[in-house]
């Protein structure tokens, strides 16, 4: 196997204390989806088992690794001081000054039972009218969006910025019934209606993404409105779910040809991609489809192999990009499409440098990871700065939240710890649907102000 060292095993070792530090450190009363948990385990995914599954199991990822296994142990190298950096901002006093120092949103947060009702109906039915008419015009097929471009008017961007409403709907519909409000009507339309719709359009995104959200709401609902106890079982199930259904899944979908889906009937289409992507998966009986599917779980959680390839590359091939590929790219996603049509052209611009370690060998699609961009961006001192930044921006935004024990805050900590868990998505492309989700809750809440008040609580 290509690089069984025992620096390798150190590293990996290392890292993996690093990574477990949070589950063992002393806590009155520990709460599971704080944020540093699950960013610890996806670190630990990313970087250290595929580390461990290269040296020991299968090396068959030339494409996707350094020529250099010694480069690919500076690359854990520098995730372990990037990891630590971001836990002592995590740990340290500054966000809990930083979350005192903000406004209280607490007036905000309160909103009375009746409205919160009101507004899953409402968010979601317009969501799903956005929806609607992203399916006649043959624009509601998100995988290879580039095909969209200069086929979508400017105003066919508003339409399909609004229709995150329909997932934002479901998302806050969990949260009310799982604070009680079950009755069986509404328990029908969530579960039977809402659900499986969400399921689908996620599919149709072709980002594996879109499902954390979907997933996450259930499990965060449960755990903060009906009981406090660790869900290790429904933990599990959505795990395998995640990567045993919805990763091969999704890449099989990506397979079809998106254009061609756009064209057909929607259910027409939808029926084709699904008898495809599952002819792709299953065709060689379940042990192959498991074996498949790990596969290309694996290739997904390559972390370390494509941060070994930007620091190989890095400056001999790319040059330091300087905060480009972040606030370049954070200025032209923020602008909205129909102010500047040609955004996605200039963005395009930008983005190239954040992938272009991987045209070298014709490889597109593989993100090179935050710490990867960070690297890229600003050598190690970027690494060491820019974790310890998320550091701040996970302990703040969860204490902000966390003291407003609303219905209303938990649905927004749901977008952001799911957004918290995309470790290799481009840092523009995060922070800027970060704050377009968000920035939609807010408007909604404010419109929600003539309503009513009376807050609807957390189970202490």
């Amino acid at each position: 196997m290509i690089g069984e060292t025992l620096p390798g095993y150190i590293l990996v070792g290392c890292l993996g204390l690093l990574c477990m530090y949070p589950f063992v450190r002393r806590a009155v009363d520990r709460d599971i989806f704080e944020p540093i948990y699950a960013v610890s385990a996806m670190y630990f995914l990313y970087f250290g088992f595929f580390t461990l599954h290269l040296m020991r199991v299968d090396d068959n990822y030339q494409r996707l690794i350094p020529s250099s296994f010694e480069t690919l142990e500076l690359a854990l190298f520098y995730t372990i001081l990037g990891l630590f950096s971001l836990q002592i901002a995590y740990y340290s006093s500054i966000p809990e000054s930083l979350s005192r120092i903000l406004p209280s949103a607490s007036s905000l947060l309160n909103v009375d039972d009746q409205v919160v009702s009101r507004l899953v109906y409402w968010t979601y039915s317009l969501g799903n009218a956005m929806r609607l008419f992203l399916v006649y015009q043959g624009w509601h097929v998100k995988f290879d969006a580039r095909t969209l471009v200069g086929v979508v008017p400017a105003y066919g961007y508003i339409i399909d910025y609004l229709s995150v409403l329909a997932p934002l709907g479901f998302m806050l519909g969990c949260v009310y019934w799982m604070a009680g409000h079950d009755k069986p009507f509404f328990t029908f339309l969530l579960w039977f209606v809402m659900f499986p719709v969400e399921i689908i359009f996620a599919f149709l995104s072709g980002s594996k993404g879109a499902f954390i959200p979907v997933v996450a709401a259930p499990l965060l609902g449960r755990f903060y409105f009906r009981t406090r106890r660790v869900p290790y079982l429904s933990l599990l199930i959505a795990l395998l779910f995640m990567a045993f259904i919805v990763t091969p899944s999704v890449t099989a979908i990506r397979a079809n040809d998106a254009v061609q889906l756009r064209s057909m009937p929607f259910f027409e289409g939808l029926q084709f991609a699904a008898v495809n992507a599952a002819s792709t998966t299953l065709e060689d009986g379940p042990v192959v489809y498991v074996g498949n599917a790990y596969e290309t779980v694996i290739e997904r959680l390559n972390g370390s192999g494509v941060f070994g390839i930007v620091i190989e590359s890095t400056p001999d091939y790319l040059p330091y990009q300087y905060g480009r590929t972040f606030i370049g790219g954070l200025a032209v996603l923020l602008v909205p499409t129909f102010v500047w049509p040609e955004k996605y052209a200039a963005y395009q611009e930008v983005a190239d440098w954040a992938y272009l370690v991987f045209h070298k060998e014709g490889i597109g699609g593989i993100a090179i990871t935050q710490v990867g961009e960070f690297y890229l961006n600003f050598h190690l001192a970027g690494v060491v700065l820019g974790m310890f930044f998320l550091g701040l921006l996970y302990k703040t935004s969860y204490l902000l939240l966390s003291r407003n024990r609303t219905a209303i805050a938990l649905w927004i900590y749901i977008v952001m710890w799911s957004m918290f868990l995309l470790i290799e998505y481009p840092l523009a492309a995060w922070f800027s649907n970060i704050i377009k989700q968000v920035g939609i809750m807010l408007v909604i809440l404010f419109a929600s102000k003539i309503f009513p008040r009376k807050t609807m609580r957390l189970t202490e």
